[in-house]
């Protein structure tokens, strides 16, 4: 794996999550219509502060690299990718409408929009949309009504939102999603978390733990071809603090950086 795609490999697993998605804004909280689905608690918070690891298969190749991801609510996710040695090669800003990347390893920056990581990777791609990713949050629908599959041992809830089936997995007992799944419909592209290795943090579950599973179906168009490619990428959070303080968000150009 080339140097380019080391580092925004990580990034572009996390954000290759809404790649099916279209329209789809997460909130904090839905209120449930009577005989249909019960929300789980979202996590709320004002700032996140966590670090962990992350690795990504894909295409034969393996990334393992620390961490570091802060948030302010709604306003700001920071990312630092740390893969050897304690040495940043990677460092990521992301605002509601702006998208910020340094590249240490090939001296490289971009600093632009969202319309940049969707013609990049192909990912249709929101600030909420990611955030409710990294935190576990659940995706209340936002167009028609959501119906229980099954109760038990999960309560399975499905959306359909035009050419996407959307199915939701949520522990009653513990209030908390712990698995979803959106398909396209057309292309057959599906993507799967599941979430698990729960603890309390300010007495609400969160997923320590999160396994996205990336995978390319086949069209009709497309049934002579390769057969079906994905990728994974799992997130092992080892340390998470809320509301300790305000943080900081630096991100700077060094000298002799190339924009892309």
């Amino acid at each position: 794996m080339n140097s380019r795609h080391f580092i925004f490999g990580a990034l572009s697993l996390l954000l290759a999550f809404s790649s099916c998605k279209k329209n789809i804004t997460p909130v904090s909280s839905s209120t449930p219509t009577p005989g249909e689905t019960t929300a789980p608690a979202n996590l709320e918070f004002k700032y996140f502060n966590a670090r962990g690891r992350m690795q990504v298969e894909d295409e034969g190749d393996k990334i393992s690299t620390n961490i570091n991801i802060r948030m302010r609510k709604d306003s700001i996710i920071w990312i630092s990718i740390i893969p050897a040695l304690g040495i940043e090669a990677a460092r990521i800003r992301l605002t509601q409408d702006s998208v910020y990347m340094l590249n240490r390893l090939k001296k490289e920056y971009f600093a632009g929009d969202y319309s940049y990581i969707k013609q990049k990777y192909k990912v249709d791609v929101t600030f909420d949309l990611l955030q409710a990713i990294l935190l576990g949050n659940y995706l209340p629908t936002t167009e028609g009504k959501e119906k229980i599959i099954d109760e038990k041992p999960l309560q399975h809830s499905r959306q359909e939102q035009a050419n996407l089936l959307i199915d939701q997995f949520v522990d009653l007992d513990s209030n908390k999603l712990k698995k979803i799944t959106i398909k396209d419909q057309d292309t057959k592209n599906s993507i799967s978390v599941d979430y698990s290795q729960f603890e309390q943090i300010e007495n609400r579950h969160f997923a320590k733990a999160a396994l996205i599973v990336v995978q390319q179906g086949q069209t009709e168009k497309a049934k002579n071809k390769d057969q079906t490619k994905g990728a994974i990428a799992s997130i092992d959070y080892n340390r998470i603090n809320l509301n300790e303080g305000t943080l900081a968000f630096p991100f700077s150009v060094p000298s002799g950086y190339k924009r892309q």
